[in-house]
């Protein structure tokens, strides 16, 4: 089952998802059961998903910049996430140790705790493909899962770090 929000802020009609056909909602989140089964991995992910940090826009960087004082302005915490991909997806997108550097370069800049959960203890054993609907997006158990460990994390404060096997970096 999933659903959106309308554009008055209610919840559309549940629309039934059929495993195996993903259907996609602008700006809403997928609820699918659908089980990735390691195919389709392109060889360098058609160089769309393809980590190189000379292509981060200056546009992109200054949304992230307005976000972070937007926050500030209103005394939100920014926690920076990154999402867990199959290991297939990763194995073909760059350098994944320099995009861990770069997001947490911007972090530690900001004074933001940043949660890479593609460097969570276990992180073969919690997100194997049974957790995905195709190379690089969760289904529900892998929602789920990434869901529950964020809230855990979160409560466990500044020792946040002690979940995650993060690799030794050189300064960026």
């Amino acid at each position: 089952m999933s659903y959106k929000l309308s554009a008055n802020g209610q919840e559309a009609p549940s629309v039934m998802m059929t495993p195996g056909e993903p259907v996609y909602y602008s700006k809403g989140y997928i609820n699918n059961d659908t089980v990735y089964n390691g195919k389709k991995a392109a060889r360098q992910n058609d160089r769309t998903h393809y980590w190189d940090r000379d292509n981060v826009s200056e546009e992109s960087l200054q949304a992230f910049y307005d976000i972070v004082e937007l926050c500030e302005e209103n005394d939100v915490e920014l926690i920076l996430l990154g999402v867990p991909l199959t290991p297939q997806f990763m194995d073909n997108a760059g350098d994944m140790e320099d995009m861990h550097a770069f997001y947490q370069g911007l972090a530690s800049e900001y004074g933001l705790k940043y949660y890479d959960m593609n460097y969570i203890e276990d992180r073969d054993v919690l997100f194997g493909n049974t957790s995905f609907r195709d190379r690089a997006h969760l289904n529900n158990t892998g929602g789920t899962i990434c869901s529950n460990l964020i809230s855990e994390i979160y409560q466990m404060g500044d020792d946040y770090l002690q979940r995650f096997e993060y690799p030794e970096l050189e300064d960026s």
